[in-house]
């Protein structure tokens, strides 16, 4: 028996059978997964149901399946891929690198190239060091933070996601170490100015914010919430720290340049590598110092494949690549995304809504965009289907429907994605 969601009245029958209609192959690799991996995934993001779309090739602004079908990707990567897929300077950089040898136990020049472009380019980072996810970054931050100040509480936003580990979960057994034991930890919710002062201010460590809460939803924090928090941890000799990993978009020097707020440690990721696994975790260089080998005591920081030189050598071809005209254009694109959904919303009468910054965007139900996580707790079927039946219009966008647009696309593929989310919802 059919049923319709509450808001948009969306027929889960019919939308996931027209979608396993067109995705045979990637329904059949869903069940050969589930005898191999728990629940067939190995990645929570890439299972959706009734299936995910099984990806075999991508290039540019679209990705082809298994079942040859194409669509545009509206989300990249988890906003990774802020160049399209393939981009030729990034293919040829990681061609040359792989060719000179994958891995070596020793340091390269081009590992001091790319600390020397990041130092350039951040307004916080006057020194840096590189991992192999964001994950890692914001682990070693908090990790940075506790050694330097000798404190051990992390203050974070409700709704904010910082990585693998969920932060709760993290702590320090000497300098550095990670252990299972619950480390201190306080959440506060987006925007609430009088939770600062009520803060176990001589005991943080550090506040970790992301700049735009990107899992929750796409919350960007106000520009006077992160004034609060700066002045605040300077006043009490806390630290604060970026989470830059997935907003490094949002200019060429990240949210922090964009927003003029200037933590003392950040975070990347993501759009670093385009695609290629590769973070790095930077700031004041006193507080960097804590990883110094000439620090007695120190904070260890290894990895086997962490500066490895085909990651490297992507970064150092993206970089020159996310530059104002870049970010302006994906900016546009966001902005274009934003005015279509609202015409959308004005012409059928359906409540669907958009929050976000720049490029990056989450469509939500509601005639106003919520104002933080949880606001649309019950959205979450109506954006599944949605995403469903825009895939079988030939546009792929996540479960809860996050966007984050790259350059490869154009106002041709905005302006067809807002059509096929009308033509979803009058189809109801």
């Amino acid at each position: 028996m059919a049923e319709k969601t509450a808001a948009w009245g969306l027929d889960s029958v019919e939308i996931e059978d027209a979608f396993l209609a067109k995705c045979p192959a990637s329904l059949n690799l869903l069940d050969r997964a589930r005898r191999v991996m728990p629940g067939g995934d190995t990645r929570q993001q890439a299972v959706g149901r009734p299936a995910p779309v099984y990806v075999r090739r991508a290039d540019g602004a679209s990705v082809e399946d298994v079942d040859g079908n194409e669509y545009v990707d509206g989300t990249n990567g988890w906003s990774a891929v802020i160049l399209g897929h393939g981009h030729p300077a990034v293919t040829a950089a990681v061609a040359h690198a792989s060719a000179q040898g994958a891995l070596y136990t020793g340091m390269t020049e081009r590992v001091v190239e790319l600390a020397e472009a990041l130092v350039a380019r951040v307004p916080s980072v006057e020194t840096v060091r590189l991992t192999n996810t964001g994950t890692e970054a914001v682990l070693l931050a908090v990790r940075a933070a506790r050694a330097f100040t000798g404190r051990s509480t992390v203050v974070s936003l409700v709704g904010g996601y910082h990585g693998a580990i969920d932060l709760p979960e993290m702590g320090t057994f000497g300098p550095g170490a990670m252990y299972e034991i619950v480390a201190p930890t306080v959440a506060i919710p987006l925007d609430d100015l009088d939770r600062i002062d009520g803060l176990p201010w001589s005991d943080v460590a550090a506040v970790l914010v992301e700049p735009v809460l990107g899992a929750a939803g796409s919350f960007p924090v106000s520009p006077e919430m992160l004034r609060a928090l700066r002045s605040r941890t300077l006043q009490e000799g806390a630290l604060l720290i970026f989470d830059e990993v997935t907003t490094f978009r949002l200019s060429p020097g990240g949210a922090q340049e964009r927003l003029g707020v200037v933590p003392d440690l950040t975070a990347l990721g993501k759009v670093l590598g385009n695609g290629l696994a590769i973070g790095a975790v930077g700031g004041r260089a006193d507080v960097m110092d804590v990883f110094s080998p000439d620090r007695r005591p120190r904070v260890r920081h290894s990895g086997t494949f962490t500066a490895n030189p085909v990651s490297v050598g992507a970064a150092l071809a993206v970089l020159p690549l996310v530059d104002g005209t870049l970010v302006e254009h994906v900016d546009t694109l966001g902005e274009r995304f934003c005015h279509g959904v609202a015409d959308v919303a004005r012409r059928t009468g359906q409540p669907i809504t958009v929050t976000g910054l720049g490029s990056l965007r989450n469509l939500h139900v509601g005639t106003t965009p919520p104002k933080a996580p949880g606001a649309a707790a019950d959205e979450g079927e109506d954006l599944r289907l949605l995403s469903l039946g825009l895939a079988t219009r030939g546009h792929l966008v996540s479960e809860r429907c996050y966007l984050a647009f790259s350059s490869a696309m154009t106002e041709r593929h905005v302006d067809a994605l807002v059509a096929a989310i009308e033509d979803v919802l009058t189809c109801a």
